[in-house]
């Protein structure tokens, strides 16, 4: 059976067309693009035009991607932008108008399920942090069984432009968004810590500029194992550096690298919270989780 998974989200919208072969998901295209959705967002409430405009022409390639494929079983989410935006019905219908599929908005808390089922490979503990441009999901849970979750109202996006985290960075601007995580962080301390996968394009680009990659590899990043420390010294660079330099050095996309910063603080305090010294990324989450839940439903039972 083959399914295309759409995955709207507050900075990126991405594509996953994949086949089930005896009920394992195998990736026949995969695709990151950046809509910036929930770009000034926060402070007008609304979803702006140039936003859509960036949107509709990413669903118009991935609508043709889909047809190519002639894929016919199509399930899409939007999360957080569209979740808060005034003009969420409008968008959708416009988006919907492209893509020819219904669009579901769903729920923090449905979205950290998706990221989850997503992100997992074993039956260990683990924890999941999927961090998005305006919220951060966090479920810890083993297979099927979930034993914490949470939709976290912070992200790359959202916390940069609450506390204008962008370059050059200042030390206010620095100590505002650590207060921030630190009361948003609050519901999360009780929470029994497994190993921590992060998922999303924050986590993958983290990865990127700690291994010195030229550009986007998904199989050098995906379950590529980094350390706290390594993580600290990743922040430094951009903390350093103009997001130009990000941009030629390590590939960073242009308009991922001026809130990268946002989204490294987010997981950097989730692993001060959870005392854990490294992180697994992901490069799987909440697409790939849409795609497994809609397999064991349809197809399984």
């Amino acid at each position: 059976m083959k399914i295309a998974s759409i995955d709207i989200g507050t900075n990126t919208i991405l594509l996953l067309i994949a086949e089930f072969i005896d009920s394992k998901l195998e990736i026949i295209e995969d695709y990151h693009k950046i809509a910036r959705l929930g770009e000034g967002l926060d402070k007008s409430g609304y979803i702006s035009e140039s936003a859509i405009s960036r949107a509709l022409k990413i669903l118009e390639f991935y609508s043709e991607r889909i047809e190519f494929h002639n894929i016919k079983t199509i399930e899409i989410v939007a999360t957080s932008a569209m979740r808060d935006a005034n003009n969420s019905f409008e968008v959708k219908r416009s988006l919907e108008s492209i893509i020819k599929s219904n669009i579901n908005i769903i729920e923090g808390k449905e979205e950290a399920k998706y990221s989850f089922i997503g992100s997992i490979e074993d039956d260990k503990l683990n924890t999941v942090i999927d961090i998005g441009g305006g919220s951060t999901e966090i479920i810890t849970g083993k297979s099927n069984e979930i034993y914490n979750i949470t939709s976290l109202q912070t992200g790359a996006v959202r916390l940069s432009e609450r506390n204008n985290l962008f370059y050059p960075f200042s030390d206010e601007a620095q100590t505002n968004a650590d207060d921030e995580l630190n009361k948003i962080y609050d519901e999360v301390k009780g929470f029994q810590f497994g190993e921590i996968i992060a998922v999303a394009g924050t986590p993958n680009t983290l990865g990127q500029i700690n291994l010195g990659l030229k550009e986007y590899s998904r199989e050098k990043l995906h379950n590529y194992r980094m350390s706290s420390s390594a993580l600290d010294n990743v922040i430094e660079v951009i903390k350093n550096n103009p997001k130009e330099f990000l941009v030629e050095e390590y590939g960073v996309h242009s308009n991922r690298a001026d809130i990268i910063l946002g989204g490294a603080l987010v997981l950097q305090k989730l692993l001060q919270i959870s005392k854990k010294q490294s992180f697994t990324i992901s490069a799987n989450g909440l697409r790939f989780g849409v795609a497994k839940a809609y397999y064991m439903k349809k197809v399984i039972g």
